[in-house]
Order: C-alpha cells, then structure tokens, then sequence
C-alpha cells in the first residue's frame, strides 16, 4: 500500500504534510481509529531500520521530532506516541484518548 501511495496511486486523507529527497508524511491510509494518525515513509522501499542508508538514519529522528512537535501544536494533544519500527505517530488528547496503552496502543493484535 505504501508504495501505490509513493508512486500516487492512493491519495491519503488530507494529502501530503511533508516531502522530501528521503521521506514523507502524511495520514496513513487504513480505516482510522482516530484523526491524526500519520506515517512517516521512506520514499524508497524499506522494511527495517537497518536498512535505512546513512542518510535516512540521519534525517529520521529529527523530521520524527518535528513531525510530533508539530501534530502536538496543531491538535493540542497531551501526548503524541510513536511507534517507531512502524514509523506511525498518533496522538491522544481528553477526547480521543488511548487508554493509556502508550506504544501498545499501535500494535496489530
């Protein structure tokens, strides 16, 4: 899915919030459980943190950092949760809370 979405084949809801040579950011595209839900993806096809090239490595945690700083501005979220061998970042606030399952809260069962 990921890769129809790169080659815009599938539109994400809301469109792209970031792009760059290395990545993007941008809803994920699977029935939401709540707003706010974002991926952060390698433009290339990587299945793993060691697969990443130096300079994805490099650039990752700071577009991760600003990328939650920023979803935490926008929504007023307590708390922005990533789950980083997914690269997905999702929020909690009063109204959409997660129950207290930190990175739990965005594994597939």
């Amino acid at each position: 899915m990921t890769c129809k979405a790169n080659r815009g084949e599938l539109r994400a809801p809301g469109g792209v919030i970031h792009n760059d040579a290395l990545w993007q950011v941008e809803h994920i595209l699977e029935p939401l459980p709540m707003l706010g839900w974002l991926i952060v993806k390698a433009l290339r096809h990587v299945t793993a943190f060691a697969d990443l090239t130096d300079d994805e490595a490099a650039t990752f945690g700071p577009l991760v950092r600003r990328s939650m700083a920023a979803l935490q501005r926008a929504t007023a979220a307590e708390k922005v949760y990533g789950e980083p061998d997914r690269f997905i970042l999702a929020l909690h606030t009063e109204r959409n809370p997660v129950g207290g399952a930190g990175r739990g809260v965005l594994r597939r069962g």
